[in-house]
């Protein structure tokens, strides 16, 4: 996810154009997506989801 402290990470722009082409989404997650994930989350929708791990990286971590 681009934010202001990864963009001091070496070689940052070839690692998230990478992470767009290996996506099955072919894009980046961004804040709006954790954003709307955590209103589900706390919200009665929700009220059964327990003891699971959440990605919003637009099915990156399903390609690794």
């Amino acid at each position: 996810m681009p934010t202001r402290a990864g963009s001091g990470i070496t070689d940052f722009d070839d690692l998230m154009d990478d992470a767009v082409a290996r996506s099955p989404l072919h894009r980046l997650g961004k804040p709006e997506d954790v954003g709307r994930l955590t209103a589900f989350l706390i919200s009665d929708w929700a009220s059964s989801q327990t003891g699971s791990q959440l990605f919003v990286d637009a099915g990156h971590h399903i390609m690794a």
